[in-house]
């Protein structure tokens, strides 16, 4: 399901912080065949895995999530070692469709996750406080 070439081909931006985007990793198929088995969440708000009810599909993901090829794929790009760290996948729920497919992955201890969010916050701030309002579409 997760195209792997996709995410090592994906260039890395390193300001505010560190990140890639990469276009297909799921394809069109994947995506439609995730979302039929997707947990049916009907309030806004992040949910644990262990919470949610999922089908066969979204399991899959799951498991590729947890593979150690993506871990392997992630650590090489960006130049980590995440194997003795723990894993921690929620699943955010919203109104709106475009959410349905959101996942939220994390690794480290709390004090690296609260750490990384802050960073990423003081990011955010200093970009939504430096451009011109128009900038930021």
């Amino acid at each position: 399901m997760i195209d792997l070439d996709r995410i090592a081909q994906a260039p890395m931006v390193s300001e505010p912080f560190q990140f890639f985007k990469a276009e297909g990793v799921l394809s069109p198929e994947a995506l439609a065949t995730i979302s039929k088995d997707f947990p049916d969440i009907t309030q806004p708000g992040v949910f644990p895995l262990p919470e949610l009810k999922y089908g066969p599909a979204f399991e899959q993901l799951i498991g590729e999530i947890k593979a150690r090829d993506l871990e392997a794929a992630l650590e090489k790009k960006f130049d980590v070692k995440l194997a003795e760290l723990p894993l921690m996948i929620t699943v955010r729920g919203c109104h709106a469709e475009p959410c349905r497919l959101l996942l939220n992955l994390s690794r480290g201890t709390r004090a690296d996750l609260e750490a990384d969010l802050r960073r990423k916050l003081e990011a955010l701030l200093r970009t939504h406080t430096t451009q011109p309002a128009d900038a930021h579409d």
